[in-house]
């Protein structure tokens, strides 16, 4: 938030010649549900990008150096429960009841032979198991096991969902037990596009930053995921310290030089550099260009404001009246014709 906030007042005191930047705050984050809530907004289309950008502070790496890989940069992810619905009895009679808890123990035994069956890189965590209750006379009627299932390739997180599904399917009819399969916190693997890689390798170049690309992807999952699937997107790295703590510590602390670095590295990504001299745009929609009119501005909200929902442009007309444009979803903005998306996150970005 600060980092893009940070962009926001770079590109109010220098605009691009041409050309439009969207600077995307959206409503939620670490739940996976906030990349698809802009998705699918049917306004959407009314910024939908040529090009989508992100960065995730990476801990482990030395500060700010930028990590970077071709292809996929992070997992897909998908929170899996599965409830397995019996019927209680006494526990001096289990046989007269339906216990759900060798389904359960045998379902997680067999996740390490289902990974093994599937060819490409996936994996299978158990993250929470519930069997009946704390009730000595009774034998449980019910259980839960919860399961977050990530891959490297979506086809492969797909087929990694659908084997796991049916394994428990065929252990619960053969316990004759009911079973519930819902999911949570799903991300997408996040995938970059060349193209879009091609240009933010050459802002990386540009400035002078140190740069490693990264062998394997991560294994955690960013909702930035979606934007790729619907436009040439690229995520990246930056390195947050090698002795950081790692993300979801209670001992983690983002440090604050990444933000100067992140918006100096979006302004050049944008067309600016830091001296304020204009660069070319990125790229074109339809093939045309466009200026901006010099007077308009952004607006960011000041200490002790309430924050809303997106940044707001701010058009001056003959210096007498103010017209308000949503950054995320303009109703008449000035430029159509080039769109770039632009979002960042400042601290751990959903790694799930």
């Amino acid at each position: 938030m600060a980092i893009i906030c940070g962009l926001g007042e770079k590109l109010a005191q220098t605009r691009p010649e041409s050309g439009e930047v969207i600077l995307l705050f959206q409503p939620a984050e670490e739940t996976g549900e906030g990349a698809q809530a802009i998705l699918n907004d049917s306004r959407f289309e009314e910024i939908r990008p040529d090009y989508a950008f992100a960065l995730h502070n990476l801990p482990g790496f030395p500060l700010h150096q930028v990590v970077l890989r071709k292809g996929t940069f992070a997992a897909g992810s998908t929170g899996m429960t599965l409830q397995f619905i019996g019927k209680t009895s006494h526990a001096a009679h289990p046989e007269d009841g339906r216990n759900p808890a060798a389904a359960i123990s045998q379902l997680i035994l067999a996740l390490p032979e289902i990974r093994k069956s599937i060819p490409g890189y996936c994996l299978a965590t158990v993250i929470h198991v519930q069997i009946g209750s704390l009730a000595f006379g009774t034998s449980a009627g019910t259980g839960s096991l919860s399961l977050t299932l990530r891959a490297f390739d979506q086809e492969t997180l797909e087929q990694l969902i659908e084997e796991v599904e049916k394994k428990a399917k065929q252990l619960a009819k053969a316990e004759n037990l009911d079973i519930n399969i819902r999911f949570q916190e799903s991300f997408a693997v996040s995938k970059n596009d060349p193209a879009a890689a091609k240009l933010a390798e050459q802002a990386f170049e540009s400035l002078g930053l140190k740069v490693l690309e990264k062998a394997d992807p991560f294994r955690w999952s960013e909702d930035f995921g979606l934007f790729s699937q619907s436009c040439p997107a690229y995520l990246f790295g930056l390195g947050a310290g090698e002795n950081s703590p790692q993300l979801h510590e209670p001992t983690y602390d983002f440090p604050d030089e990444l933000i100067e670095t992140g918006v100096g590295y979006l302004i050049e990504l944008s067309g600016i550099n830091q001296k304020g001299s204009r660069k070319p745009i990125l790229g074109w929609r339809n093939g045309y260009r466009q200026n901006y009119t010099p007077d308009q501005r952004l607006h960011l909200p000041r200490s002790g404001d309430s924050l809303p929902s997106t940044a707001s442009l701010l058009s001056k007309q003959d210096g007498k009246s103010l017209q308000k444009y949503p950054l995320l979803f303009p109703q008449d903005p000035p430029s159509r014709h080039l769109l770039k998306l632009v979002r960042v996150f400042l601290s751990d970005c959903s790694s799930d």
